[in-house]
């Protein structure tokens, strides 16, 4: 791999076109793409992901571990970035990422944590080992990211209906979190 950051697997709400101006495939485009400037982007359009008191999933497209591992090849460090991250005013929460495989429910594990108590262009986490661990166990699964509010994942009284899952989903609604593109880089 070269020292240019390679740009893997995007998932870009609201702004990637699916196809090239000339009838070529997303992957077309992106092996092109990568030839002329050391970049692989492949993005799905779908719009803002809208974050709230439930936990939101976002699976990777239709590709399975395999596939995206192939791209990686032998990168060094897989980073999840979260970019464009808006809210209409701050939670005042913490919230946890998660990835796993769609295929096997128990094997989402957290990869960070991140809140939002000022805007937020860029998020980035290190998920080299946790994305290594679910291509061996299962590299025909579906690579999933979940982000949950962190207060309640564990908690008896933030119970669906309980006042405190009432107050922070009233809390969530206010704030109107989003995140514009999903993506995953390797160096």
């Amino acid at each position: 791999m070269n020292k240019y950051l390679a740009t893997l697997f995007a998932v870009s709400f609201g702004t990637a076109a699916m196809a090239g101006g000339n009838g070529d495939s997303v992957a077309q485009k992106a092996t092109r793409n990568s030839e002329a400037t050391g970049l692989v982007q492949i993005s799905v359009g779908k719009g803002p992901i809208k974050l709230g008191s439930e936990p939101t999933h976002i699976p990777f497209g239709d590709r399975p571990l395999a596939d995206i591992s192939a791209d990686i090849g032998n990168a060094a460090r897989v980073y999840l970035v979260l970019e464009h991250v808006r809210f209409d005013q701050p939670p005042g929460i913490l919230f946890e990422v998660l990835i796993g495989d769609e295929s096997a429910p128990g094997s989402y594990e957290r990869v960070g944590r991140f809140n939002l108590f000022e805007t937020r262009e860029l998020l980035s986490f290190d998920i080299t080992e946790r994305f290594r661990s679910l291509v061996a166990s299962n590299s025909r699964g579906m690579l999933v990211v979940t982000i949950r509010p962190a207060v309640g994942a564990r908690s008896e009284a933030a119970a669906s209906g309980s006042p405190e899952w009432s107050r922070l989903h009233a809390l969530l609604e206010q704030a109107a979190v989003s995140i514009g593109v999903i993506r995953l880089d390797a160096r």
